[in-house]
């Protein structure tokens, strides 16, 4: 598994985007379980929030917005805490979920037919096979309560992703669907599991998903080197201090826009590959080359 200071590119990225960034971290197997996880990020979320105008966040207004992003097994903890505690969570806007494995239960099965579920923590960290429906994402959704308000979702995944398929995004994506949630679904052409988020580690490649992570949290634009946003806010930044609050980690700076969680899980050690080939290159600012991608669109019928 990662850690935040693994992916301080992709904070650079965004704070570059305009974006003011943040990156949390939560315990991981064996030190704790998904409802460790699930305390961990709620956690994280409030104390940020109730800092906003004040302290070390003083410069940023105390009513910027706040979306969450996860990669992998972080999309699923972002997704399950957001279904399962948005009464405590209003004041998230939304969630960007990367790769993520939102039934338990099924991914279970692709990691059999991998033949790697003997080596996965999958099963405990969610507390035994006979607890996988409640800690399913695409599965909660039907417990979310009638005129509950739930953040808006943009669930990206690519196509050649061979860690966590395609289809786990579009199952969520369908179940919210069927509940009439505002959410909306990017498949990528031509992209796995870690190009996702390494991609992000470039700071001069257009990227066509991230534009499209701009307009889901209301970026528009970045003219001259300015951010041009719906929020009147300061200068975007990303600082790499760390604050420890009961034993998850942040690095303080965000908002507008994006709180970027720590990606833990089958990625890191490609991460670590690809930020090693790529630092050098980024340092000379010179933009390292790759397939343009493309991508599928579809968006629920009642956004708003």
């Amino acid at each position: 598994s990662g850690t935040p200071y693994m992916y301080r590119l992709v904070g650079l990225r965004l704070a570059q985007e305009g974006f003011h960034c943040v990156m949390i971290g939560y315990r991981t197997y064996p030190t704790t379980d998904i409802r460790g996880q699930l305390d961990d990020v709620e956690k994280a979320l409030t104390f940020v929030h109730e800092n906003l105008g004040e302290n070390e966040f003083s410069d940023i207004a105390s009513d910027s917005p706040v979306y969450l992003v996860g990669h992998s097994s972080g999309a699923h903890v972002a997704s399950h805490v957001l279904l399962e505690r948005h009464d405590k969570l209003k004041f998230v806007q939304g969630l960007v979920g990367l790769s993520g494995v939102y039934h338990i239960g099924e991914h279970l099965e692709f990691e059999k037919e991998k033949n790697v579920h003997d080596y996965s923590p999958l099963t405990p960290v969610n507390r035994g096979e006979e607890n996988f429906d409640v800690h399913s994402p695409s599965l909660l959704v039907d417990k979310v309560p009638h005129g509950a308000q739930v953040p808006k979702f943009l669930l990206v995944h690519g196509r050649e992703d061979e860690v966590v398929p395609h289809t786990s995004s579009k199952r969520l994506f369908e179940a919210m669907d069927g509940r009439r949630f505002n959410s909306e679904l990017l498949l990528l052409e031509d992209v796995g599991h870690a190009d996702i988020v390494t991609e992000l580690f470039d700071m001069e490649k257009p990227i066509p998903y991230l534009e499209a992570i701009k307009e889901f949290c209301g970026l528009q634009s970045m003219q001259h080197g300015k951010e041009v946003h719906k929020h009147d806010c300061k200068e975007p930044r990303m600082r790499s201090c760390r604050r420890e609050q009961r034993r998850f980690e942040a690095l303080p700076r965000i908002v507008p826009g994006l709180i970027n969680m720590r990606f833990p899980g089958v990625v890191g050690r490609e991460v670590s590959r690809v930020m090693k080939e790529r630092i050098p290159a980024l340092t000379k600012n010179t933009a390292t080359g790759s397939t343009p991608l493309t991508m599928a669109k579809l968006r629920n019928r009642n956004m708003k």
